[in-house]
């Protein structure tokens, strides 16, 4: 691979290739508030769509000694936007690859409006577009992710990757279909966190962490995170742009403290993102000194509750664990995939494609 030159206009190439196929372009970067109007039309908010969330992104991978340049921009038709599209170009060391925030490539983003014929006229431009800038970065592979817990349909990126000759391989994800009653949830959780849950709620005090109460407590859960890793894994500018999306309402964060009358202590929180869609569990420190203790079970129930309260449909736990996925994975992620499935009532698949560009002999 090699490193993308940045006196290419990135912008003018990407724009150039959309309306050569006919679509029109709106970078984020550039024009916030229309990404916002646009994301607010999708068929399905993710949280992923959300400036903040994107903004921590790039600002972690940064603080991890990756360069990361945003091109996430919104498509139109006629002037009028029918998707939006997460997008960045890494760069670590020798190497420059196509990634969406927080991950790998993912398909646009549709508005409800938009047709299937659309759709799928989108997804085949998008794709095309991927794979000749992979190619001239110098990626030996392209690698995409398709995921929509709502549907078991093959996507048009999908679809259209596989008869282009990608590979495709298998995630399972967790989550929480947040429909039914609260009752109804909590009765799927594993049967051993029932009696787990009712000890956590007699010993400790748990909650969704107030506005008025968020900064002192949300410099409470950075320091017991410092604490537990041992060291700074991560930027002051991350940690305050997910203080801002708590207190924006695009998250949240649920807290655990002791019971002791005269001096209250943090043991354990979570922060959470949360769309009109979705939510999802972005980061947590507990005392190790409880490790065999279920406060990590008291702040996930919390935060079903919120998520269940602001009319969530899902909350996406996260990806599941097994001993045959390949590449096998290691015992920690088998024990915190194990604890998440516990409070899983859903279970869906993400699908990995991999895009070969470069050839190796064999």
């Amino acid at each position: 691979m090699k490193i993308l030159d940045q006196s290419e206009d990135i912008r003018t190439k990407l724009k150039s290739a959309l309306e050569s196929c006919g679509f029109g372009v709106v970078f984020r970067n550039e024009f916030r508030n229309f990404w916002d109007e646009a994301s607010n039309l999708l068929d399905s908010k993710c949280i992923s769509a959300s400036h903040l969330t994107i903004d921590y992104f790039i600002e972690y991978e940064q603080g991890n000694g990756r360069r990361c340049e945003d091109y996430s921009l919104v498509i139109l038709v006629n002037k009028k936007p029918v998707a939006i599209w997460p997008l960045s170009i890494n760069t670590l060391a020798e190497s420059s690859f196509l990634a969406s925030p927080g991950g790998l490539v993912s398909c646009p983003l549709y508005l409800s409006s938009t047709s299937a014929k659309l759709k799928e006229k989108v997804a085949k431009s998008c794709y095309k577009i991927c794979i000749d800038f992979a190619k001239t970065i110098g990626q030996k592979d392209f690698l995409s992710v398709c995921f929509d817990a709502d549907s078991s349909v093959v996507s048009p990126w999908q679809l259209y990757a596989m008869q282009l000759g990608a590979s495709c391989s298998i995630k399972h994800e967790a989550l929480i279909d947040l429909c039914p009653p609260i009752e109804k949830i909590r009765s799927t959780f594993r049967r051993s966190y029932k009696s787990l849950l009712n000890k956590s709620e007699k010993i400790w005090n748990s909650c969704v962490v107030s506005q008025e109460k968020l900064p002192s407590v949300w410099k409470e859960f950075k320091d017991l995170h410092y604490s537990v890793s041992q060291r700074r894994t991560r930027s002051d500018l991350s940690w305050t742009l997910q203080q801002q999306a708590a207190l924006s309402g695009e998250g949240f964060l649920v807290a655990v403290y002791t019971q002791n009358e005269t001096e209250q202590r943090l043991i354990g929180a979570g922060f959470f993102l949360a769309s009109q869609y979705e939510g999802g569990y972005a980061v947590g420190a507990y005392d190790r000194s409880l490790f065999d203790q279920p406060v990590s079970h008291i702040v996930q129930l919390r935060a079903i509750e919120e998520l269940k309260r602001r009319g969530c449909r899902w909350y996406h736990i996260g990806r599941c664990y097994f001993p045959g996925d390949i590449p096998t994975p290691d015992k920690k992620a088998l024990s915190i995939s194990h604890f998440k499935s516990g409070f899983a009532n859903h279970f869906s698949c993400s699908y990995v494609l991999t895009h070969q560009l470069i050839k190796t002999a064999f």
